[in-house]
């Protein structure tokens, strides 16, 4: 049988890549065949041949990138990652073979499916631009439609989404998200309980995820701190981080500013070595914390800021330290000065491990039922 998952794809996000990839491996162990739908906007749709002119110009240069000067051009950088990012795409994970937009669908995709799989990740944020009906499998067959972990990202759906949205989840029979959140915007929106269950990147353990682990070539430090940051690097976040690089004479690796071209530049199988190796991850990631636990690797939690100072994404923030028992990983909660208690790795393994058996559970249980109805 075969099934084909919706999320986010095309961006540059080590936890959206990996998500995917965890996704389609899980359900390929339920002994499917799995493939990932590319979704389009429509902005993307319609310039898609300007967008691959471009590319293929820019792709006579690559070769060029570490030795011209205008590598370190902010922009040139993005391009660079984004390359990177689609060779693991590539690599990794099994592509339906014809873009989709919410201005075009396939007309035998319906035909060619078992399974119409959504999630996992932010799919049902109604402020994405990417955000469509094609996010609800609305052009599937309802009884194939099956949601896995999709997360809205807020806490509430705008007045001028509810009418849409009320439609299109009251379409899908088989509904699990991310966050305690999702599971009330659902009832509150259609009446019906959705299960709550882990983000896919937890469905693989650590010695999975070690199996596409690749050392960055430009990476020639034994011991070193990672900072993997999504929010602004404030003024007191580098101060704190550069206590503890000097007290512990460690080097640090800032993974996700364009400034520094060869980090920058890492891949989602880079990302996954970088962790696994380093002494002490700083990061106000959602995923970034999740595989410092896939791979027992020190945290410490910043809190992420946005450019007005407000903190952002606390709520799933909140709800993967409630899972892992590690409210005392905050950075506020960490004696720096104690070395056993910065680099301390204990979770709270027994509950993690039952909360990813009972997600095995409904992927196992829902799956099964469609098969019965066929």
């Amino acid at each position: 049988m075969k099934a084909i998952i919706l999320t986010i794809t095309g961006g540059q996000n080590f936890g959206n890549r990996l998500q995917n990839f965890a996704l389609q491996e899980e359900l390929k162990k339920q002994g499917l065949t799995v493939d990932t739908v590319q979704n389009l906007t429509r902005a993307e749709d319609e310039y898609k041949i300007v967008t691959k002119l471009k590319l293929s110009i820019k792709k006579i240069i690559s070769t060029l990138y570490y030795i011209m000067p205008f590598s370190n051009n902010v922009e040139f950088n993005n391009w660079y990652r984004r390359k990177k990012f689609d060779k693991f795409t590539k690599r990794y994970i099994s592509q339906y073979h014809t873009p989709i937009s919410d201005i075009y669908v396939p007309e035998n995709i319906d035909d060619e499916y078992d399974f119409f799989v959504a999630g996992s990740d932010q799919i049902w944020n109604p402020y994405y631009l990417f955000n469509s009906h094609i996010e609800f499998m609305d052009f599937a067959t309802k009884s194939k439609r099956i949601s896995y972990a999709a997360s809205f990202g807020v806490d509430k759906i705008p007045n001028n989404k509810i009418s849409t949205y009320k439609k299109w989840l009251e379409e899908i029979p088989n509904i699990s998200v991310r966050e305690q959140r999702g599971a009330e915007i659902v009832e509150e929106l259609i009446g019906k309980k959705a299960s709550v269950v882990v983000d896919p990147t937890l469905l693989l353990n650590g010695d999975e995820w070690r199996k596409i682990a690749q050392k960055p070539k430009w990476l020639n430090k034994r011991e070193y701190i990672l900072v993997y940051l999504l929010g602004v690097e404030s003024e007191e976040l580098n101060k704190k981080i550069k206590i503890i690089s000097l007290r512990y004479n460690l080097p640090v690796i800032w993974l996700n500013n364009p400034k520094y071209k060869k980090e920058y530049g890492t891949d989602p199988a880079e990302f996954i070595y970088l962790i696994d190796n380093c002494r002490l991850l700083c990061t106000d990631s959602f995923h970034g914390t999740i595989f410092s636990y896939n791979l027992k690797t020190p945290v410490a939690i910043f809190e992420r800021k946005l450019m007005n100072g407000e903190v952002a994404m606390n709520s799933r923030m909140n709800t993967i330290k409630k899972l892992f028992g590690i409210d005392n990983r905050v950075i506020e909660n960490i004696d720096i000065d104690n070395e056993a208690e910065l680099f301390d790795t204990q979770y709270n393994e027994e509950k993690v491990n039952d909360e990813i058996e009972k997600s095995r559970k409904y992927l196992r249980k829902v799956l099964n039922k469609q098969c019965k109805k066929d």
